[in-house]
């Protein structure tokens, strides 16, 4: 669920994530960026709390500006995305894998 719309002079998406992004930092900086990539436009990423209050982080302008609307009129919605589109798309992992410098393929040898 995400919610598409104008705010302080840009287009921005605000997407709902679990609490438990919001509460890392490092794993909310990953979503931003990688929606950002997908999008191309501002991100913002929201949670609730149990009491349902909602959550926003990303631009401070813009979640200031957030915090300040009601939460029944931000235009929230479900966005489909096509199968193929779907399947191509996914959130990479955090970190590569580290670079080992070097293959551990060993060549068989022959008796």
């Amino acid at each position: 669920m995400a919610a598409r719309l104008p705010l302080c002079g840009v287009d921005v998406l605000v997407v709902v994530v679990e609490r438990r992004v919001l509460n890392n930092p490092d794993a909310a900086r990953h979503h931003i960026e990688t929606f950002q990539r997908y999008f191309r436009r501002t991100i913002v990423l929201m949670a609730q709390d149990p009491r349902l209050v909602p959550t926003y982080y990303g631009p401070g302008p813009i979640v200031r500006r957030l915090s300040t609307l009601p939460f029944e009129v931000i235009p929230w919605r479900t966005f489909v995305y096509r199968d193929e589109l779907a399947r191509r798309w996914r959130l990479p992992d955090p970190a590569p894998p580290p670079d080992l410098g070097a293959s551990s393929w060993v060549e068989p040898t022959v008796p």
